[in-house]
């Protein structure tokens, strides 16, 4: 609880800051007549690390993409840590389209890099939206606004991308979302949601260690959806244990027919959210799943990726002993991976 206030206050104090630093710099490029670009940066799902491995190795991970990021960064332009796992960057004359979209790309190459802490491996992506000033927007407060909501766009589409505001934006991305639960209610009942796998390593072995179910949607219209993108909609809409159910049946049933053609070590780990592992009959369900594809259960590892998934121990640590009980092994899946790999 303290952890979470402090970080909230930090948060304020840096949008207070980064307001006087968008005010001063629009008042330089007023004066001299130049555009000014606001880059502004969220780390993807950057609270799973902070539950999983602790604070002190998401504030490393923050610390060394911060000097990272400042390194790369030329006089132009000016990086501010806004708080927790958000950064800003303000590039001064420079409001061509192509260029700002370069600059943006590259930042993000540079927080794709691996950090290494504590004889862990970190892979993070981000989001980011900018806009320019004075083109799309007049003061510091719209051209925040307007930076945030594109940032929050690239998000919903999966993250790890860069978005430019446009004057739509807002309503585009609640129309999309719409669409998506409205298709995504057909694609389950369609059966068009598939499993794909990757192949989890061990990275001092360097040998398999098991098969991650990963959902994947490909619409004819849509394209490919991000499961990023798709799966908190799922979420939202309770639609999220149809697709687990599915996910889970379909790789086990897999995970049989491999073992039946010799593969007999053939584990298979699937993703299960906090909002599924709640459901008083999910033991029943997973059991009636196994037994019907005649699956091992000592097979199964069930992933938690969902940091919320420690705010709800008090319900869910039944179904975690049941699982135990059945000789299921429980893991909690890496930060940078789960739904959005």
């Amino acid at each position: 609880i303290n952890a979470s206030v402090f970080e909230n206050a930090s948060m304020l104090a840096g949008r207070v800051d980064i307001r006087q630093r968008l005010q001063l710099a629009i008042s330089k490029a007023r004066l001299h007549k130049h555009p000014l670009a606001l880059l502004f940066i969220d780390l993807d799902r950057f609270n799973t690390i902070t539950s999983t491995l602790g604070p002190d190795v998401g504030q490393q991970l923050v610390d060394t993409l911060h000097e990272r990021l400042a390194h790369s960064l030329n006089g132009d332009h000016a990086l501010i840590h806004v708080g927790s796992d958000e950064f800003a960057v303000l590039a001064d004359n420079i409001s061509n389209a192509s260029q700002l979209r370069q600059l943006g790309n590259r930042l993000l190459n540079v927080i794709r890099k691996p950090v290494y802490i504590k004889d862990q491996q970190l892979v993070a992506t981000a989001s980011m939206g900018i806009s320019v000033y004075p083109s799309k927007a007049e003061n510091d407060q719209v051209l925040l606004h307007q930076a945030l909501t594109a940032m929050h766009s690239a998000k919903e589409i999966g993250g790890d991308s860069v978005r430019f505001f446009t004057r739509g934006q807002s309503n585009a991305t609640q129309l999309r979302r719409l669409n998506i639960e409205i298709e995504l209610r057909q694609a389950i009942a369609r059966k068009d949601l598939t499993v794909h796998y990757q192949p989890k390593m061990d990275l001092a072995s360097g040998q398999v260690t098991a098969l991650e179910a990963l959902v994947r949607w490909e619409h004819d219209d849509l394209g490919m959806v991000p499961p990023a993108e798709f799966i908190p909609i799922a979420e939202n809409a309770g639609l999220i244990s149809s697709v687990g159910e599915m996910v889970l049946e379909t790789a086990c049933r897999h995970g049989a027919k491999w073992i039946e053609d010799g593969v007999p070590d053939a584990k298979i780990a699937v993703n299960l959210s906090a909002k599924q592992l709640i459901r008083n009959d999910m033991l029943v369900v997973i059991r009636r799943i196994l037994k019907r594809t005649g699956f091992p259960p000592g097979q199964l590892v069930v992933e938690l990726t969902e940091s919320s998934l420690f705010d709800t121990l008090d319900k869910t640590s039944e179904t975690l002993h049941g699982l135990r009980d059945m000789g299921i092994e429980i893991a909690i899946d890496d930060f940078g991976t789960g739904y959005s790999t």
